[in-house]
Formats: structure tokens, C-alpha cells, sequence
């Protein structure tokens, strides 16, 4: 028997983790943007915000949120900060202005925090600055590390604060406590103290 015509009646386009991955990240082709879950549910108006928020507890009840973010795993006493990216493409943010100690660049740039790392990457001219600024006396200085004789937990770790200033006004201050990390921690196999930032 000869097949004369036929019509797509099923479509299955990867759509990442539980099927919602944003519809930009396919290119914004109006064929994804139209089977976008999140965007029907906007286009319903039964949610407001094209956000998915998931709370995964092996001891309690998991939730999967939608429209918003789940006030409720906010740990008490914080707040959640939104931040824009530079694009639909990366994580990175678009800073104004970089600080460190006394020390304040001006420049436009971008820069990178991987949330699942106790690292964040900068520009290689605000990262050789930073070094300088440290200077040998203080630190062992490579073209990679920055390495320091002693052990974390005898730094002041507030004298290594960052503080980042978005095109939006907004600050992103980053902890000495958080940047300090043990070598064991980052791979060297060493108890010195490392400064996360490359």
C-alpha cells in the first residue's frame, strides 16, 4: 500500500529540564514560542511572570511553582534579588564599576558567578589589578592563582569583599567569607587559603 499524503500530527521539541526551558533559547522561532507552556499560561493570564521555581526536599514535600518564585524557601531573613543578563545566551551580568579595598575601576564590563561554585570570574584587567593590589607582600601571585601562606580561617576574610555595580544601580556584594577557599576545596591538594576570584 502506497503512501500519497501524510500531515505532522506530533511534534517533540526538547524543551529542557521538565519541558520548560525558555523559548529564547531555541532561537525565539515563533513554532517554539507558540508551544511554550509557560507562554500559554502568561497568554491565559493565569500567571503573571514566565517563571518556574522548584523546591526538591527528600524529607518533605517537593513544590513546582508557577508565575513566581517560592517565597516560602527564602531563608529567613534574606531577600531574592532578580538581576538581568546581558542576554537570552549567558549568565553574565553587565557591571558599571568593580571594588575592591580602596581600589575602584569604572568600566563598563562583564563578569560571570556560577552559584554552584564558590567562585567568581572577572575581566583580566580588573583580575590583575586585584592582584597588584594585593601585592607579593601578601600573597603568592601567578598569572592564575592567588594564593595566600596561611590557612582561611586566620584571614580577616572582610578586608577581600567585592562589590559589583550593574547598569541597573543594583550592588552585588560579595563576602571575603565566601571568596576565601581552601586549596583542598579548589583541587591543589594544599591546606593554604585561595582567593576565588579569576
Amino acid at each position: 500500500m502506497g503512501i500519497t499524503d501524510s500531515t505532522v500530527k506530533i511534534k517533540n521539541d526538547f524543551s529542557g529540564f521538565l519541558g520548560l526551558q525558555p523559548y529564547t533559547a531555541l532561537g525565539g522561532k515563533d513554532a517554539i514560542k507558540d508551544e511554550s507552556f509557560l507562554l500559554t499560561l502568561q497568554k491565559d493570564k493565569i500567571i503573571d511572570n514566565l517563571i518556574v521555581s522548584m523546591y526538591v526536599n527528600h524529607e518533605k514535600n517537593s513544590t513546582l511553582k508557577f508565575g513566581s518564585w517560592d517565597k516560602n524557601a527564602i531563608k529567613k531573613g534574606t531577600k531574592l534579588e532578580l538581576y538581568k543578563t546581558k542576554d537570552t545566551s549567558t549568565w553574565a551580568l553587565t557591571g558599571e564599576s568593580f571594588t575592591f579595598q580602596d581600589l575602584t575601576t569604572k568600566v563598563s564590563r562583564d563578569f560571570s558567578i556560577d552559584p554552584q561554585f564558590p567562585f567568581v570570574y572577572i575581566p583580566k584587567n580588573d583580575w590583575l589589578k586585584l592582584r597588584n593590589k594585593l601585592g607579593t607582600s601578601v600573597a603568592s601571585l601567578t598569572k592564575n592563582w592567588i594564593k595566600f601562606s596561611e590557612q582561611c580561617e586566620n584571614l580577616p576574610a572582610s578586608k577581600y569583599d567585592i562589590n559589583f555595580t550593574l547598569s541597573t544601580g543594583q550592588v552585588i556584594h560579595l563576602p571575603g567569607k565566601d571568596l576565601l577557599v581552601n586549596g583542598k576545596q579548589i583541587g591543589t591538594g594544599l591546606d593554604n587559603c585561595y582567593l576565588g576570584v579569576f
